[in-house]
């Protein structure tokens, strides 16, 4: 047994007051949870009590429901834990303790070393009884457990952090433009936008049914399966069964309505399965999130996620306007929250995709009218925080919005690029997008 004077011998490594200060910050943000649920688990809290709430936490998140002291008491007292806990007294001692939930991605970090100073503690204790039992098999024991050894970490430096430190110097060639930028698949577009490139918020601005989501789509699969670039799309308004469906349409020349209908030949099918498997699922380079619900801080941390796990260069959303925003999705609230997934791509170097639906008064414009700016910064400011705005429309929408095949006009704007206007011809079964002649902006051509 260690002595008196061993560490060993010393209270086991615990910060009661930060995993109060956690569980306290949940309750008065419970959005924060989107930043540390994947990375604490129920045994990263020292304290019994402060499990079983940390447990009840994740259940009322995991199934969507309303994160407050009510409800915590509530899912407390179904699974039989408000008493183990110390009461409601308890819980209201836990929602008092912070003022602030800003320091909850950094109180997690502390229980995850305390955590990992726990195991590599037991780990020693289990060493020094091993010893005392049997010495002569110490040295093949300890063979045979140094990985786990390995696991709990020596080096003392936060996991998580080192991960992110290790995706962003990953990606410094492609910040630094060091690396060529991704294509468009209209190559008109590709020379207006000077490509899709990383640390970049491009913004497609369109009317409902004007193809806006098949071109994010046909986007999706160029840079996929042609130019081999890691992606994650969020899909918040499709299910992730009908971007796989529209992908290998567009890959396979397949006529994308026939998706969700029986006029699929079996031979279509056959394709569209293998296509997926070897395309798809083995590549291992499109990740999708159909998640219906999100706020610009879960969108980001799974951003982080994806970056750090599986190297993505490119994000798309589909689209802003689905995004939970705040309370009454004022637009200081919108302002915010975009401009928070902007600067979070902007510091793990990948570039946004995302769209933006023109709201209906934009309809009642005049025959052959493009859609402006104005139109996109009256439905919640979002082209103030892009770097390259694409405001795409059908100037024949009147009279043919069900056509497949359209003549469509694309404006481009941004920062460092020209403005340019683009007539681009588009056969929306196939995802299909050819440029026709640009035509440059007037104000450009006066210029």
């Amino acid at each position: 047994m260690p002595s008196e004077s061993s560490p060993l011998a010393v209270a086991a490594p615990a910060a009661p007051e930060v995993e109060q200060a956690v569980l306290g910050a949940v309750l008065q943000d419970p959005t924060c949870l989107y930043g540390i649920y994947q990375e604490l688990r129920t045994e990263t809290f020292y304290r019994r009590e402060h499990r079983l709430v940390w447990s009840a936490l994740l259940g009322l998140f995991d199934r969507n429901e309303t994160i407050n002291i009510d409800t915590l008491r509530r899912e407390l007292e179904r699974t039989g834990d408000l008493e183990k806990c110390g009461g409601y007294t308890t819980l209201l001692d836990i929602a008092d303790s912070v003022m602030t939930a800003a320091n909850a991605p950094a109180h997690a970090q502390i229980l995850i070393e305390k955590q990992r100073q726990r195991k590599l503690r037991a780990t020693a204790t289990s060493l020094l009884d091993r010893l005392n039992e049997n010495p002569d098999d110490l040295v093949d024991w300890l063979e045979e457990s140094i990985s786990e050894v390995r696991s709990v970490g020596l080096d003392n430096q936060p996991t998580l952090d080192r991960q992110v430190e290790a995706a962003i110097q990953a990606n410094k060639d492609v910040i630094e433009g060091k690396v060529v930028a991704y294509q468009w698949p209209i190559r008109e577009l590709t020379r207006a936008t000077k490509g899709i490139r990383a640390g970049k918020f491009y913004l497609l601005v369109a009317l409902y049914k004007t193809g806006k989501s098949k071109l994010l789509t046909a986007t999706l699969t160029d840079l996929v399966v042609d130019q081999q670039v890691p992606c994650l799309f969020f899909s918040l308004e499709m299910r992730s069964t009908q971007v796989l469906n529209w992908m290998a349409a567009y890959a396979l020349k397949i006529n994308s309505t026939k998706y969700g209908t029986l006029e699929l030949s079996q031979g279509e099918l056959d394709r569209t399965t293998d296509w997926m498997i070897q395309q798809i699922a083995s590549a291992g380079r499109l990740h999708i999130n159909d998640r219906s619900v999100h706020t610009p801080e879960s969108i980001c941390a799974e951003i982080r996620r994806a970056v750090m796990k599986y190297g993505i260069k490119v994000v798309f959303i589909d689209f802003l306007q689905k995004i939970n925003f705040g309370p009454k999705d004022h637009v200081a609230e919108i302002e915010r929250g975009v401009n928070l997934i902007v600067s979070t791509a902007r510091d793990l170097g990948v570039a946004v995709v995302a769209l933006s639906q023109v709201p209906k008064s934009a309809e009642k414009k005049n025959r052959g009218e493009n859609i402006n700016m104005g139109d996109v910064k009256s439905s919640g400011a979002f082209a103030e925080a892009a770097d390259c705005s694409i405001s795409m429309t059908d100037p024949n929408r009147h009279q043919e919005s069900d056509q497949d095949t359209r003549h469509l006009k694309f404006v481009v704007e941004g920062r460092d690029v020209r403005s340019r206007v683009l007539d681009i011809h588009a056969d929306l079964r196939y995802g299909d997008f050819h440029s026709l002649i640009p035509v440059e902006a007037p104000e450009t051509r006066a210029a």
